[in-house]
């Protein structure tokens, strides 16, 4: 209702994977990702490669920003880095803010 005040906006999510090896990081039980959100919320983010989910976690943004977010290695994630050099990945971000406006984003990398 616009007599409340202006119009929101609506919840943006950006997702960058920053450099990683697979070699030196397979004893890591984490893929680090970059995020940047515009909102506070809640940030379901979700990577596969062609074999399936190999790392999820449901993040809460409690302020706008860029932040270093860890998303845990499935037991598929961590079988699939223990045996390729690189693996190409997609990852989803499904956000909601405090309002429950939601947005979706995905992105697609190579991890390796």
């Amino acid at each position: 209702d616009p007599s409340f005040g202006t119009t929101l906006k609506p919840p943006r999510v950006t997702l960058m994977l920053p450099a990683q090896q697979i070699t030196s990081d397979r004893s890591q039980d984490s893929i680090d990702l970059a995020l940047h959100a515009s909102f506070q919320g809640l940030v379901d983010i979700t990577i596969s490669d062609r074999h399936g989910v190999i790392a999820q976690t449901a993040y809460p943004q409690l302020h706008p920003g860029t932040h270093r977010v860890p998303i845990q290695l499935t037991r598929l994630g961590k079988r699939d880095l223990n045996t390729h050099q690189t693996i190409p990945i997609t990852i989803r971000a499904s956000a909601r803010d405090l309002l429950a406006t939601t947005t979706t984003t995905t992105t697609h990398a190579t991890l390796g």
